[in-house]
């Protein structure tokens, strides 16, 4: 119909997916019709998805969902062909899960093996093979499904949504085969933090990643990050004429979704809820040495605390989670309650007493679950460096922030939090940490209304 304004969000982590990276995305197509955009998604078929939570489609039903295949990955089939031929070599079943453990947290300490020649070549392989990142299977598929739906429903804008960064090559060449106009959405950094990959890099591989990260930057007509320090990066390494396309659109929650209070009393015991993946160098321990210390003074006992680690948190830094657990004498206090719904997370997070944040090495961005801990009115306790996320936390009231070596200080937190538990109540949101998705989606849509317009 003339006149209407169409955009295709593509976007790799989508609704069923569980990945964190998903509600951003999702929210933009749940809210953008308020603002008189019709949203299509394009995005990775159902099959590849692990631990679906099927509650994230709730109010994407007038979303038209388009998802396609991936080509197989070089770390997926590197895995696979290891796993069978140690199941030959040693004549018992190799489990790929045990292999990618072992190999994200062996690969970045890798200083001794570096220096030998055939492995550093192995290495620099590997970097050039994962480029932008081991998700870009989805490039060439992706590609076709995303030019299929642009010229059948006569898309007006695209937007992609990263990471992994592989969507914006998609947006990228479609950018440049369709000439349509094309938002490129930054959740996290890409270049700026390729120290935090999982793999080691090669000197070549992080030229080329700066190479096509400024391809992106250039041919979008309008880039959008998560935080207002990474849209300063983006201003300070490219060009001026950049800069006035360069946004800023944090995170959010959705009010709707936040536990109704009368729905959520606090746990009777003590309680320390940790919800999302322990991954990215995010470690407890400096939560578990703070506890152990409390019990070894005296100060608490196990039968008046609990730390809940709710998701993916079965390994730390590639260590067996419960072992590490138990190093500390923490079987007691400590509670692994694997994956659940995002609804359940929430109701977790407002029924404890103190919602744990990790982001260390993480300067530029802020993870996704603040937003929800906010939007519950938690009191979080932060394991950050002088960050995004840190002064998030600072300046929404939200809590305290604590460097990971700082472990009287987060005794001292915990104990203080401890004593006065009956005090805590949940906060009321404050207009400078309304965090709506909706709200946010509107600032997306004039930015959208911008380059329809041509301004």
């Amino acid at each position: 119909m003339k006149g209407e304004k169409r955009i295709l969000i593509i976007a790799y982590h989508f609704p069923p997916s569980s990945a964190v990276g998903g509600l951003r995305s999702s929210g933009y197509a749940r809210y953008l019709p308020d603002y008189g955009w019709n949203p299509y998604v394009l995005t990775i078929n159902k099959k590849y998805l692990q631990n679906p939570d099927a509650e994230r489609l709730k109010g994407l039903e007038h979303v038209p969902i388009f998802r396609t295949r991936m080509f197989p990955s070089f770390p997926d089939n590197y895995v696979k062909l290891k796993a069978f031929l140690f199941s030959l070599v040693k004549r018992e079943k190799i489990l790929v899960e045990d292999l990618q453990r072992e190999y994200a947290a062996n690969e970045p300490n890798v200083e001794s093996d570096y220096k030998k020649i055939g492995m550093r070549f192995k290495r620099f392989i590997f970097s050039l093979l994962v480029l932008p990142d081991g998700e870009n299977g989805w490039i060439i598929p992706g590609l076709v499904g995303a030019l299929r739906v642009i010229r059948k429903n006569r898309i007006n804008v695209i937007l992609t949504s990263g990471p992994p960064h592989s969507a914006h090559i998609i947006g990228l060449i479609a950018k440049r085969l369709t000439r349509v106009s094309w938002v490129a959405d930054f959740r996290d950094p890409w270049a700026a933090q390729l120290h935090n990959r999982i793999y080691t890099i090669s000197p070549l591989a992080i030229k080329l990643h700066h190479l096509l990260e400024k391809q992106v930057v250039d041919h979008a007509d309008a880039v959008v990050t998560t935080t207002g320090m990474l849209a300063d990066l983006f201003k300070d390494v490219y060009s001026l004429s950049s800069n006035k396309k360069i946004q800023f659109i944090p995170n959010g929650y959705d009010p709707e979704k936040i536990p109704a209070d009368d729905e959520t009393e606090k746990y009777t015991k003590f309680t320390i809820a940790y919800t999302g993946v322990l991954y990215m160098g995010r470690s407890p321990e400096p939560i578990f040495a703070a506890l152990k210390q409390l019990m070894d003074e005296g100060h608490i006992s196990p039968d008046k605390i609990n730390l809940k680690l709710v998701g993916q948190c079965e390994t730390i830094q590639g260590k067996s989670t419960s072992e590490v657990i138990s190093q500390y004498g923490l079987e007691d206090v400590v509670e692994l309650t694997g994956q659940v719904t995002h609804n359940e997370a929430l109701k977790i997070i407002k029924k404890s007493h103190l919602a744990l944040l990790l982001a260390p090495d993480q300067k530029l961005q802020v993870p996704a679950k603040v937003y929800d801990y906010i939007g519950c009115g938690a009191e979080i306790l932060a394991i950050a460096e002088d960050s995004a996320t840190s002064r998030l936390v600072k300046s929404a009231h939200a809590g305290m922030v604590f460097d990971a070596d700082d472990i009287d200080g987060i005794k001292e937190f915990i104990y203080q939090s401890l004593k006065n538990k009956n005090l805590v109540r949940l906060k009321e949101n404050k207009p400078e940490t309304n965090f709506s998705r909706k709200n946010l989606t509107g600032t997306l849509s004039e930015i959208l209304n911008g380059i329809a317009e041509g301004k």
